[in-house]
């Protein structure tokens, strides 16, 4: 039901949304297109190449660059702008429905606890669909994109880079539900803590005059003290699971650095496009590693 009704909001941006991912699929084309053209480099030295065609290489793969930076930038603004409105949308909603609540709903709920959802909440939804968005759709892209260019190189040494990757599938299942587990857990305690914040800023008067203050005090730090474990926990969590991700992509990396060479001293594959295929997996390499914080941002959205 949640993202069913984020949804609702999304659509009304679609075209903003498509526009972004064309954009975004023109960034990765020039992207992937920049390890090719040092392919076919590489080989055209190998064939002793004269020096106007190497610097034709050379101006390529810079317009590729200057290409891929441009249209990427583009996308981002695209993309985040839409989020922004989605997020305008929301917020307006959300103030038009408390303005239609009963006095019984007040009554029954913090108001700290409302501030808390409407900020602090909102703004998780609004990185969700801002930079969430262009890293999910950026993923996709790429893994596709270049899965494609690492397989029409050299199928065999493709499936030996991704042998590692199974383990990622089982790390993130099991990450993402921890992280689903303490992002709640944080949030709820961020919404206990606004209330009390509010509720003492609003009352300062009834606490000075009953003498309240160090028992006030003394709860606000029993709370603030356990949003920070919810918090490091969190954090811990997260922490772990980037680095695991990097050592998944260097294990694929080492097995291309064995088999590849080999190939290459074999003659089964030339050396440019070993190096264009480093150079592809070296592409996977960041979505990978991004994708615990991925994951966490989706979960806590």
């Amino acid at each position: 039901m949640p993202y069913r009704l984020l949804l609702s909001y999304l659509y009304r941006y679609r075209v903003r949304y498509a526009a972004g991912f064309v954009l975004l699929v023109l960034s990765s084309v020039f992207s992937l297109a920049i390890p090719w053209t040092l392919k076919n480099a590489i080989e055209a030295l190998e064939s002793d190449a004269g020096q106007d065609t190497l610097w034709w290489y050379v101006t390529a793969i810079l317009v590729l660059a200057v290409c891929h930076g441009l249209v990427r930038l583009g996308s981002r603004f695209v993309v985040i702008g839409a989020g922004q409105a989605v997020e305008y949308d929301i917020r307006n909603d959300l103030y038009g429905h408390l303005q239609k609540l009963s006095p019984a709903f007040y009554q029954a709920r913090r108001t700290g606890d409302l501030m808390s959802r409407a900020s602090n909440d909102l703004g998780t939804v609004k990185h969700l669909i801002g930079f969430g968005a262009i890293s999910l759709m950026s993923t996709t892209i790429i893994y596709v994109g270049t899965l494609s260019a690492m397989l029409a190189i050299d199928p065999w040494l493709t499936l030996y880079a991704l042998a590692p990757y199974p383990l990622l599938v089982i790390l993130a299942k099991r990450f993402n539900s921890a992280v689903h587990r303490y992002s709640q857990a944080v949030q709820n305690q961020l919404g206990a803590l606004s209330a009390k914040t509010q509720e003492n800023l609003s009352g300062m008067s009834v606490v000075r005059a009953y003498t309240m203050e160090e028992r006030e005090v003394r709860e606000f730090s029993q709370l603030n003290g356990e949003y920070l474990r919810r918090s490091l926990r969190l954090a811990r969590t997260q922490g772990t699971f980037s680095p695991l991700m990097g050592m998944i992509a260097g294990l694929g990396t080492l097995t291309v650095l064995w088999l590849g060479g080999k190939a290459v001293v074999d003659e089964r594959i030339t050396l440019g496009a070993f190096v264009a295929f480093n150079a592809y997996l070296a592409h996977l390499a960041w979505p990978t590693m991004a994708l615990g914080w991925l994951i966490s941002l989706f979960q806590r959205g």
